[in-house]
């Protein structure tokens, strides 16, 4: 299914997609920025999932217990050959009174939602608990990536010119 150049792709059953291992991925990344405490320069922003949700997604890490509730992964991927190469760090926004964890790897965005005024609309985007297992293709990927990669450099540019007065 096709909307706004978005393809929906049902991934349920098809060989080779294991979203199980694609949500485990996401968590893992984005859990391990939350319990890294390194020192930030100020301005500097960090993942923090809080110790509610730092323990959800431990103990789901951990195999205790499930993906949490209170939390959406939507996995968008680029159809292009040969993606836009770059590396997005962990960052985070509120979306509509919940928090959005996002990064991506070349060719690839994974959005974590995590709250629990996830929009009804999110919920059912999710990866996991979709019917369906819905994976997300759009040329919008590399537009993302491009983007921050843009936002990356010109913060690094600035940071080192203010060193240099």
């Amino acid at each position: 299914m096709e909307k706004s150049g978005i393809i929906v792709c049902a991934t349920r059953g098809v060989e080779g997609i294991q979203v199980g291992q694609l949500a485990y991925f996401a968590a893992s990344v984005i859990w391990r920025a939350s319990i890294y405490k390194p020192k930030f320069r100020k301005g500097e922003y960090r993942v923090n999932l809080g110790a509610q949700y730092e323990e959800q997604f431990r103990n789901y890490l951990l195999s205790i217990s499930d993906f949490p509730h209170h939390a959406s992964l939507m996995v968008t991927v680029s159809p292009s050959s040969s993606p836009c190469v770059g590396v997005w760090m962990p960052s985070g926004e509120v979306f509509k009174n919940a928090h959005l964890w996002r990064f991506s790897l070349p060719g690839i965005i994974f959005d974590l939602f995590v709250g629990q005024m996830i929009p009804e609309t999110v919920r059912k985007m999710c990866v996991l608990r979709s019917s369906e297992n819905l994976i997300f293709m759009t040329t919008k990927v590399d537009d993302k990536v491009s983007e921050a990669a843009a936002k990356l450099a010109f913060a690094a540019t600035a940071r080192s010119s203010k060193r240099a007065v």
